[in-house]
């Protein structure tokens, strides 16, 4: 590759990667908390890693804890009186996955509700239920399968 070729070629990459890097900044703001003080979202100290404002895309948040059986797996959807950040659903999903025999999670913060796959076998409405009122965030049964 001749030099002309070589630096047109750096050129573009160089204007591409810039591109991105503003937009990405020019994506929804984040919200910073520093540690140790208090969420105005609900009233909990959360540590250094701060809270991302709810709004957009950013609203669902989803993800596998574990792997669980198939033929006694049941799900579990929970509306909660109150659930305005990550950090509160990352709390939640935190003290979930601290049960074992949790599959998939799923939160919506929009409609504050929170899907839960588990392992029937091993635990059951109640059990799940008593972990949103243990951190805070009570809620009632919408569907169970």
């Amino acid at each position: 590759m001749d030099k002309n070729k070589k630096t047109a070629f750096f050129l573009i990459l160089f204007v591409a990667v810039v591109g991105l890097v503003a937009y990405s900044y020019s994506a929804e703001p984040v919200k910073k908390q520093a540690s140790g003080e208090v969420c105005p979202d609900c009233g909990k100290v959360h540590g250094d890693e701060g809270a991302e404002e709810a709004g957009g895309s950013e609203t669902v948040l989803e993800g596998q804890i574990s792997q669980i059986n198939p033929t006694t797996a049941k799900s579990l959807k929970v509306q909660l009186q109150e659930l305005d950040s990550e950090n509160c659903a990352n709390d939640v999903a935190n003290a979930l996955a601290a049960l074992g025999s949790i599959g998939k999670i799923r939160c919506d913060l929009t409609t504050k509700q929170f899907e839960v796959e588990y392992d029937s076998a091993v635990l059951n409405e109640e059990k799940i239920l008593g972990v949103f009122n243990k951190v805070g965030h009570p809620g009632k049964p919408i569907t169970g399968s």
